[in-house]
């Protein structure tokens, strides 16, 4: 396989990328993700460039893998801004086409947005939520160290069916 590139700028005039990427997203996992399909698709321009812009801006985070000038893969990042939480930060959305994965990216991408979140001195800890159908994915924030520090039982119903959301926590500092 080729070299994957990890991009965290991804310019907004990529935006039809991105939400192709997005779209193949909810429809390959969609017990993974909370959002409507059909909301997601008809969302404006002007929405998923307002995503890379705040990402450009370091308001949120965004890290995409791409191959050979495809979007393969991408995480996104929350920052808290209100300053009671400001020290805190939130992995989002992580996502491997499924041709790539098994690969290492799913772990490149967890790893580089640790990267990223880590030169923000005042972050002490990352959380982050993942339904238990997404076994490979818990599995591996485990192998990240990452603590499980709580399981809402049957916490969200997707498609008629039930998941637990299992809450993880990495400190970065004390």
């Amino acid at each position: 396989m080729d070299q994957i590139n990890y991009i965290d700028n991804l310019p907004a005039n990529r935006w039809e990328e991105f939400k192709k990427i997005k779209i193949e997203s909810f429809i390959n996992e969609p017990s993974a993700f909370t959002f409507d399909l059909e909301k997601v698709k008809s969302e404006p321009e002007t929405y998923w460039k307002e995503i890379l812009e705040n990402a450009l801006k370091g308001e949120s985070g965004l890290i995409l893998a791409e191959l050979e000038g495809k979007l393969v893969g991408f995480g996104r990042i929350y920052f808290f801004k209100d300053i009671k939480f400001k020290h805190n930060s939130s992995l989002e959305s992580l996502y491997v086409s499924p041709e790539y994965r098994n690969k290492g990216i799913g772990k490149a991408l967890i790893e580089k947005r640790i990267e990223l979140i880590s030169k923000r001195p005042e972050i002490k800890n990352i959380i982050t939520e993942i339904f238990s159908s997404q076994v490979e994915s818990i599995e591996l924030h485990k192998k990240l160290r990452f603590e499980i520090i709580g399981v809402f039982k049957d916490f969200v119903c997707i498609e008629g069916k039930y998941f637990d959301s299992v809450h993880f926590l990495k400190k970065l500092r004390p």
